[in-house]
């Protein structure tokens, strides 16, 4: 039987502080971005993307930590990821946006060569697109 604690937790909103755009993708994303990219990967289907994005241990985080980092090419694919995290459900429940998005660029894009300043300005118009869409 829940607690009252427990309900009380489940039930209060929640808010996102601070989110890596590396760590919030998901399976499905991934797969896009390694297909679109030409990246393989230990795995080919959701169902196994699935079970090998379950965390095991630390070493293995790093493991899929550079796999996306390595699918991460163009500014279009860090579109794609902020575009899904602001789509998803439970990040829309939230109750305050902050623009604390966060890549770990430029140490873990191994060699694409995509200006930083270009991810910045995608990250401050993807910021102002959020704000008009939570003012209206």
């Amino acid at each position: 039987m829940e607690s009252k604690i427990e309900r009380y937790v489940t039930a209060v909103p929640k808010v996102e502080l601070h989110v890596h755009l590396e760590g919030s993708i998901q399976p499905t994303t991934l797969l896009t971005l390694a297909q679109r990219n030409g990246v393989p990967l230990p795995v080919q289907s959701v169902e196994e993307m699935q079970r090998w994005f379950t965390f095991r241990d630390f070493s293995h985080f790093i493991e899929i930590y550079f796999a996306i980092s390595r699918c991460l090419k163009t500014a279009e694919d860090y579109e794609l990821i902020a575009d899904r995290l602001t789509n998803a459900a439970a990040f829309r429940r939230s109750v305050e946006v902050l623009n604390e998005w966060r890549a770990s660029f430029p140490d873990t894009t191994h060699g694409t060569r995509i200006d930083y300043a270009i991810i910045q300005n995608l990250y401050s118009l993807r910021a102002n697109d959020e704000a008009r869409q939570y003012a209206e």
